[in-house]
């Protein structure tokens, strides 16, 4: 993890299968403490979204959690990401993002 990293993604490892929900957790430093997610198909489109909030923001890596309900999900292949917010609305940089393949029982 280099020193401007602003994102991890502890849970789920890649090629996780999950099946009604997941857990997942990681550390960030989001814009007030919002950690987007989502879901996208084989296809790269987005099929669910949400967010996690961390537990603080501007000074370090803070740790985020919550539970995705999977349960509407057709059986298949998925790519889950999370990211850094972006206030901007696309204005600056592309925010920073992780993500894990995970298959969906």
């Amino acid at each position: 993890m280099s020193a401007d990293t602003l994102i991890t993604l502890d849970t789920p490892t890649d090629g996780t299968t999950v099946s009604g929900s997941f857990d997942a957790k990681g550390t960030a430093n989001s814009p007030e403490a919002n950690v987007p997610w989502r879901i996208l198909d084989a296809g790269g489109q987005k099929v669910l979204h949400g967010h996690f909030t961390a537990e603080g923001w501007m000074d370090k890596l803070y740790p985020y959690a919550g539970t995705v309900d999977v349960s509407k999900l057709a059986p298949g292949s998925y790519t889950f990401e999370v990211s850094v917010d972006d206030p901007s609305g696309g204005e600056g940089k592309a925010p920073q993002k992780v993500d894990r393949s995970i298959t969906v029982q």
